[in-house]
Formats: structure tokens, C-alpha cells, sequence
């Protein structure tokens, strides 16, 4: 039987054959991680102990990553208190060091990869799909796929919300489809739904005026014959007021977070601040990058969200049968078993996330997250790489403040890269980037020559 990954309960049930039976048991504690969903690493790990004369055949060798990769996986096992009782060996002998690249904040992190993964691709003649980016949650990866849409990278993505199929983003973009093509039936469904007082029977009949006037009319007028009172003249006054910046995408944006924001906010009220909000910054900056916004909804919306991302959850054989899905995989840690690449990226293993900032005062918590990185580690072939923020402690979101400030030291104690040998990483760290004060590009018109008034 496979014991990795099993629950206190389904042992209860195996022991009462220990002692009438031979058991014969597959698993590796380290790569135990799914404590959530009740598993308990101690199934495996004290094997030995629980099934007395029990014989250990410990299966070191490992055929997929070079052994430099290897090093660090083990040095990361042998920092744990529990014995593990393991030390992997390559048969694919030496490769390269592992990269720890220290970075400011999340789009110097995302831009890095970004120009990484498109040297590799132009320059070694690599595939996308010669690519793996682990992360501890998709929400963390949402800048970085705003920048692969930006930059025209593929990618498919495994486990939790993607970025733009997450429901507040539909919400918003349905307002700009709609602008973009008044003939757009399910973007005008979700647009008008999202106004409270308006069912579907109701927005289908408002869409049904809209069609069957082909036109004739504009839309900002056809919406407050259809819709009588304040409420009609509010949404075709957003409609007429996002079609006035049809050259500004970002701004489109802007206008639409400011009229539905508060909607928006009661809609997903459970996460708003910790998840959905800061989504939209993100959205924007997106946005700015198109010229015209039927170029962001052709291009950067609909072919990446529902072409790339809006496609079922591959397995890995379908992934691998499949002739044209040259894609970068970008995965949480918790999805990546059974994944592997030439070069992964693990990302932001920084204070406060290895480990998690929730498990700073519960060991076995602490020593679950040690495992979850080891898996990560592991996943690389030839190249990996490691990216840290170094300009701040990474904030988990949810954590409140004081409980962040609190938890400070220990967290810059608990991390697990804080002593990591020299010789077992090399190290390249991107510096903050400061724009110029444009300020201090010209003179100033002011007058301090009497001095300024603050009162």
C-alpha cells in the first residue's frame, strides 16, 4: 500500500493486520504536505517503530535532478529537528548551481523571470514548457501573469484562481466588453446582473432591446428607456463615460473600479481586502500596456483568459501527449507532485512565507512548510532557481499588524535560508529601482523666497 499521504484513521484500520500479515509500504515523509486535508507525515516516518521487525529499504538514488540541485534539498532536510533518514543521491552527476536571486518587490521578481524565460526560449533554444514556476498560492502569481500576458509569454496554470478568470475581475472586464462590442450577450448579462434589482430574466430582456435595435439607437439612451429612474441614468452614464476614454485603457479602468467598487466589495465581502482588492492596481497596469482597448480585450483578455487559462486542468500525460501546448507551467507547490522541469522557478522564499508566518508558533506547522519547500525544490531537472525578497519581510495576507510585528524576530529565526552555506547557492541580487524626481528636472515656478505657510 502507498502510506505518503494518509490519515491517522486509515492507519487505525491497517493495524489490526500488523501482526497477521506482511505489510508491504510505499512513501516518503518528506514529501508529506497535505496536513490540511488530514494526512500525517508519522504513517511513514515511524514506519519502524509502529510494525516491529519491519525492514527500511531507503531508495536514495534519484534520476531526475543533478546533484548540485540535490545538495540543497538535503541540507534543507538535515536543518530539520526529525530525522528523515535519507540523503539523495544523483545518478545524473554534476550540473549547475542553484540561482538565489534576491529581488525588491513582486514585478522586479515577475519582470526577472519574464526576461529569463524569453532569453532561454531565444537564446538555448528552449521550449516554454521547459519552464516551472512554484508558488505557495496563484493569488501571489497574479503580477507575474500580468506580465507574461504583457510580454506574450503562454502559460496554463495548476491549482487555485487564476488571475483573470477570478469572478471580481469578470465583473469589471464585463463592463469593457460591452463597450468594446454592444453585441457582446454574455458580457451584457454579467454587466447588468451585477447591478442590484436586475435578475437575468430582467437583463435578458434589456439585451433583447438592445439587439433588436441594431444599432439605430445609441446605447447609453437605449439603457434608460430600458432601465427608468436613477438606476438607468447611472449605468448608461458609466457606459457613455467609459466610451468617452476609449484611447486610455488604464483610465477605463479606473472609471470602472470607481463605479463599482462598492458593489464589488459587498459582492465578495469574505476576501475583498486580503485577495480581491489589490487585484485591480494589477488590472490596470495591465491595461496601460495596450494602446486601444479593443487590443486589451482581443489580445490581453480574451485569448490569454479563456484560450490559455480558461481551459479544463491538465493532467500531466495530457501535457505531455499534447503537440502545441508549448506553455510555461506555472503551479502551487501543493499541485506540482508528479510535475518536473528542466529549470523551475520557486518563488518568494522569503521570511515570513518558508515558513508561513501562520506557522511561527506551531513546530509541526513549521516543519510541514520545510517539507512543502523540499517539493518544490525537488521539481527542478537541470537549473533552479530561487527567488527572495530582500527589500522587506514578506506580508502574508491576512496577518493583522501587530500580529506581523510580534512574530518579527522569530520569523527571521525560523527562515529556513537564513544560514545557507555559501558553496551551495550562487547569489544575484537585483537592486531597488528609483525613477528620476522629475521635479528636479526643471526649476520651479514657486516663489519661496518669503517661505511657505504650513498653517
Amino acid at each position: 500500500m502507498r502510506c505518503q499521504d494518509t490519515n491517522p484513521l486509515q492507519w487505525e484500520l491497517l493495524t489490526p493486520f500488523i501482526n497477521i500479515c506482511h505489510l508491504f509500504c510505499v512513501g516518503d515523509d518528506a514529501q508529506s504536505i497535505y496536513s490540511f486535508r488530514g494526512a500525517d507525515f508519522r504513517n511513514v516516518n515511524e514506519f519502524n517503530r509502529r510494525v516491529p521487525n519491519s525492514e527500511i529499504l531507503k531508495l536514495e538514488k534519484n534520476y531526475r535532478s543533478t546533484q548540485e540541485i540535490l545538495d540543497i534539498a538535503n541540507w534543507l532536510l538535515e536543518k530539520s529537528p526529525i530525522d528523515y533518514k535519507k540523503k539523495l543521491k544523483s545518478i545524473r552527476g554534476s550540473g549547475e548551481k542553484p540561482l538565489l536571486l534576491n529581488v525588491s518587490d513582486e514585478w522586479q521578481e515577475a519582470n526577472w523571470v519574464a526576461n529569463e524565460i524569453l532569453k532561454n526560449y531565444s537564446e538555448e533554444d528552449r521550449q516554454f514548457s521547459d519552464h516551472l514556476i512554484l508558488s505557495r498560492s496563484q493569488y501571489y502569481t497574479k503580477t507575474l501573469q500580468a506580465v507574461f500576458i504583457r510580454r506574450k509569454i503562454p502559460y496554463i496554470t495548476f491549482g487555485g484562481r487564476k488571475f483573470l478568470q477570478a469572478a471580481h475581475i469578470k465583473d469589471l472586464v464585463s463592463l469593457l466588453r460591452i463597450v468594446n462590442n454592444p453585441y457582446d450577450e454574455i458580457a451584457w448579462i454579467r454587466f447588468l446582473t451585477f447591478w442590484e434589482g436586475i435578475g437575468e430574466v430582467k437583463a435578458s430582456r434589456i439585451m433583447a432591446i438592445i439587439l433588436a435595435d441594431q444599432g439605430s439607437t445609441e446605447i447609453p439612451i437605449l439603457l434608460k428607456r430600458a432601465i427608468p429612474g436613477k438606476d438607468g441614468d447611472k449605468i448608461s452614464g458609466l457606459y457613455e463615460e467609459i466610451q468617452r476614454e476609449r484611447g486610455k485603457v488604464g483610465r477605463m479602468v479606473d472609471i470602472a473600479y470607481e463605479a463599482m467598487s462598492l458593489g464589488l466589495a459587498f459582492r465578495y465581502r469574505k476576501d475583498w481586502i486580503e485577495k480581491r482588492k489589490g487585484d485591480f492596481p494589477v488590472l490596470k497596469l495591465l491595461a496601460n500596456s495596450y494602446s486601444t482597448l479593443a487590443e486589451f480585450i482581443g489580445e490581453g483578455l480574451l485569448d490569454n483568459a479563456e484560450n490559455l487559462n480558461g481551459s479544463p486542468v491538465l493532467s500531466e500525460s495530457q501535457l505531455t501527449t499534447s503537440e502545441d501546448r508549448d506553455h510555461v507551467i506555472i503551479s502551487t507547490i501543493h499541485s506540482a507532485k508528479g510535475l518536473e522541469a528542466d529549470i523551475c522557478i520557486v518563488l518568494n522564499v522569503s521570511p515570513k512565507s518558508f515558513p508561513s508566518a501562520r506557522s511561527l508558533d506551531d513546530m509541526e506547522a513549521i516543519e510541514e512548510d520545510r517539507r512543502v519547500l523540499y517539493v518544490a525544490l525537488t521539481r527542478a531537472k537541470n537549473r533552479l532557481i530561487i527567488t527572495r525578497n530582500i527589500a522587506s519581510i514578506s506580508a502574508i495576507h491576512g496577518i493583522s499588524e501587530s500580529v506581523q510585528l510580534k512574530n518579527l524576530s522569530q520569523a527571521n529565526e525560523s527562515y529556513f535560508l537564513t544560514s545557507i552555506p555559501e558553496d551551495l547557492v550562487n547569489q544575484q541580487t537585483i537592486g531597488p529601482n528609483f525613477m528620476k524626481i522629475r521635479d528636479a528636472e526643471k526649476p520651479s515656478k514657486l516663489d519661496l523666497s518669503s517661505g511657505m505657510d504650513f498653517s
